[in-house]
């Protein structure tokens, strides 16, 4: 549970595009961008798979929207897993034969009027590509696809998380997808864990049960990062509720920002006598091939206030149960919350990051496919070559 994780951005501090209404008002966060638009469809809201396990692209995503003129899908990888460090990303493999692997890299798709399709600058569309899980036990990829219109301009931004091998226990029958969260949460109590890992831990719980926290949840200081099912139902941005966590439910997902820096995010896995309790990397450390591993252990959330800047606070709840602040006509996602039954219906309304920040340059686009940094990477690969390194920027908040 680091305080001062920060990951490095090509164009500076988050929230630089974004102003915040007042409690109440009409949920828009960025009042430069154009009305949200229902543009990309999901056949899945999130994956658990088993290690070298294979999808195409565009079995995941659709895009729902004439308006749509590009899009990009980025493959990121925060790499602070526990135990020795292995490297282990998943490939993106394409129709010709080349392998892309790193921990941050991204496609660009333009629409062809001729065609009809969107491709990237050599001609492959999305069922070209297709991704192959890491071996590694709970891992976690996310697949982030954010459409723009003519103007460069943010239409619609999805994540998709693809976990590896997560263990679930037995869920009861009939639960709610927020219980199979707590539950999910409860399991991993004991376990060791990266001391920066709470973005991942995060992932692991949510994917496991059928939802995925979008790529910008990672990131403190962004606009609302609804996702899906899994929708904000706090913002500390619209108004500071002093009584926020009287409300938490077990199942809740919060992010806050630490006073001397950085942020975090947990899983609420129960809440008792008016306490919310989060299943959290903060215990006591541990030897497993890395001297800075901790042990998942449960935490009181009070306990955190005297170090959380309370106006940087997001709570993610699957929808369908009530909001504590965000106006409801934000929730438009399906309630069920089962990613079997979303499908391309789901389409999510949310907002992103501005261009530049979600992806970085596309000046940046390093090869014929379209492939490019978002800045804040790892070194990537082609075919086992370095394709680029990470590129240095201002300083972003990432919640570990």
């Amino acid at each position: 549970m680091a305080t001062n994780d920060l990951h490095q951005e090509l164009d500076g501090p988050a929230g630089a595009a974004s102003a915040g209404t007042s409690a109440g008002a009409a949920t828009v966060l960025n009042a430069s961008e154009p009305t949200a638009l229902s543009a990309i469809g999901v056949a899945q809201q999130s994956y658990d798979v088993q290690g070298g396990g294979s999808i195409n692209l565009a079995s995941i995503f659709s895009i729902a929207n004439s308006q749509v003129s590009s899009f990009t899908v980025e493959m990121y990888d925060r790499d602070n897993y526990p135990g020795a460090q292995t490297y282990d990303y998943g490939t993106l493999t394409d129709t010709g034969g080349r392998k892309y692997s790193g921990s941050d890299y991204y496609l660009k798709f333009t629409l062809n009027p001729k065609t009809g399709q969107y491709a990237t600058s050599s001609g492959e569309t999305l069922n070209n590509f297709t991704f192959t899980a890491s071996t590694q036990t709970d891992r976690d990829q996310d697949i982030n696809l954010v459409a723009y219109n003519s103007k460069g301009q943010i239409l619609d931004n999805r994540t998709v998380d693809v976990a590896t091998s997560v263990a679930t226990p037995a869920f009861a029958a009939g639960n709610s997808i927020t219980t199979d969260i707590a539950v999910e949460a409860q399991s991993f109590i004991g376990q060791a864990w990266d001391p920066d890992g709470c973005y991942n831990l995060a992932e692991d719980v949510t994917a496991a049960c059928g939802v995925s926290l979008n790529l910008n949840a990672g990131w403190i200081g962004e606009p609302e990062n609804n996702n899906g099912s899994l929708q904000v139902v706090y913002n500390a941005a619209n108004g500071i509720n002093s009584n926020w966590e009287s409300g938490l439910q077990p199942g809740d997902i919060v992010e806050m920002g630490w006073a001397d820096g950085g942020g975090h995010i947990a899983v609420v896995d129960r809440v008792a006598g008016g306490v919310a309790y989060v299943a959290d990397n903060s215990g006591n450390t541990v030897q497993d091939g890395s001297a800075s591993d901790v042990q998942i252990a449960e935490a009181a959330l009070p306990s955190y206030n005297p170090y959380i800047v309370q106006s940087t606070v997001q709570v993610y709840r699957v929808t369908g149960t009530a909001s504590l602040n965000v106006p409801t006509t934000a929730l438009a996602a399906s309630s069920t919350g089962i990613a079997s039954t979303v499908g391309s219906a789901d389409p999510e309304l949310a907002w992103a990051k501005n261009t530049a920040d979600q992806i970085g340059s596309f000046a940046g686009s390093l090869n014929a496919a379209g492939v490019g940094s978002a800045g804040y990477g790892d070194a990537a690969s082609l075919n086992g070559q370095p394709l680029f390194q990470r590129q240095g920027g201002g300083l972003l908040a990432a919640a570990s």
